[in-house]
Parts: C-alpha cells; sequence; structure tokens
C-alpha cells in the first residue's frame, strides 16, 4: 500500500468512526445506477470526468440496480399520500410485525408521522395490505427477523 492509499484509508475510517452519512460515488471505472427524472433506473460507467451532481446530492448514485429499486419504491410511496383527520382511524402496513394495524390519527405521535411520511396511511384495511405488498421490502432496512 503506497501512502495515497493509506491516506485513503484513514479517511474512511475517521469518516466510520464518526458515523458520517456516506454516500455513495462510484470510483473511476466502475458501473453505477440512478433514477431519472422519467422514473427510469439507468446505469453507467464512471470515466472520471463527469455525473450528475444533483443526483450525487440527493443520494440518487447506487451501486447495484436493487438499491435503485429501494429507492424508486420509496419515493413512489411517499408521493401517494392519505391525510386522516386529527382523531380518525387509519389504517397502517406495520413493517416490525408484517401486518395490518389501526390507529387513531395523532399529529403529533412520532408513529402516525412515520406513517404519513412514507406514504402508509390509508382509509381501508385493504388498502394497507396493498401497500405493504408493495412498498414495505423498500422501509424494511436493518428489521430483524
Amino acid at each position: 500500500m503506497n501512502k495515497i492509499e493509506a491516506l485513503k484509508k484513514i479517511e474512511e475510517l475517521k469518516k466510520f468512526i464518526e458515523n458520517e452519512e456516506k454516500r455513495f460515488m462510484p470510483e473511476v471505472g466502475e458501473e453505477y445506477y440512478f433514477l431519472n427524472s422519467d422514473g427510469f433506473i439507468l446505469t453507467e460507467t464512471y470515466a472520471g470526468d463527469y455525473f450528475n451532481k444533483g443526483y450525487y446530492k440527493m443520494g440518487n448514485l447506487f451501486k447495484t440496480k436493487e438499491e435503485a429499486e429501494l429507492y424508486k419504491l420509496r419515493l413512489i410511496s411517499m408521493a401517494n399520500k392519505y391525510l386522516p383527520k386529527v382523531g380518525e382511524e387509519y389504517f397502517f402496513y406495520n413493517i416490525g410485525v408484517m401486518e395490518v394495524h389501526s390507529n387513531r390519527f395523532d399529529r403529533n405521535d412520532v408513529e402516525d408521522f412515520g406513517n404519513y411520511h412514507i406514504g402508509n396511511c390509508h382509509d381501508k384495511e385493504k388498502q394497507a395490505e396493498e401497500w405493504g405488498r408493495n412498498f414495505a421490502k423498500a422501509f424494511e432496512i436493518g428489521r430483524v427477523e
């Protein structure tokens, strides 16, 4: 390992220790995936000269097609939102136990607000089940079986 490689490793370790969020940035010659403005997942090989900096800033560069597909699912889910009235019963798909639950909507409740944010508030139980089939996997990051 030469000096430049060693310094690069040290910087990577510092970021790991500080627990910084690290966006994916491809190396020269590495293939990467992204979601374009029409919703298509595209791939390019990074030549070292140009890439879309907006995609990078938004976290829209991925090492694998699967990661890009999950990102797309999250965006679609978050775009389709139903906002229950305060105190109104709504249905949601509980990702932790993989089943539909209901609750009375409270704007100050973290779970209710989180469900709304990811598009997981529904006025019918069947809609919550469908949401679970279509989108739950996109939000199961780190779920323990």
